[in-house]
């Protein structure tokens, strides 16, 4: 029992091992532009891929084997499927506006240092000290 629970295991890790060396070459080619997003995409696409041929039933010493392939292969498509929808859905500009926060310096043209921020629009000083140095 403990065994095939490890030995489970192993093949899970080895198929996600192989997802994520699917993944490296994509990532490259994209400057790794989304990378973040299609790397769980190409494990778990991997390991879907590489349990289905078991499941299938193919689960002789062949089967080893065509699982480790259609792992790799499920791996690059869960991949490529993450990066399209990192295209497709505008996924990069989304980020870098939640990574900007609104109302923030870009947003309202103006730059504010950190010790300008500590004033209103006003100019009113919100520190509770009474601004006298």
């Amino acid at each position: 029992m403990l065994f095939d629970a490890l030995f489970i295991v192993l093949f899970i890790a080895a198929w996600m091992a192989l997802g994520a060396a699917a993944w490296v070459p994509l990532a490259l080619r994209r400057r790794s532009v989304g990378g973040l997003l299609a790397l769980p995409a190409a494990m778990i696409g991997a390991a879907g891929a590489g349990a289905a041929v078991p499941l299938a039933g193919l689960d002789t010493g062949l089967g080893v084997g065509v699982s480790m392939i259609a792992a790799a292969l499920g791996g690059g498509l869960g991949a490529a499927a993450a990066f399209r929808l990192w295209d497709a859905y505008g996924l990069g500009e989304r980020f870098a506006g939640l990574a900007r926060g609104a109302g923030g310096p870009r947003d309202s043209g103006e730059r504010r240092g950190a010790i300008s921020s500590l004033e209103g629009r006003d100019g009113a000083d919100r520190t509770g000290d009474g601004g006298d140095g």
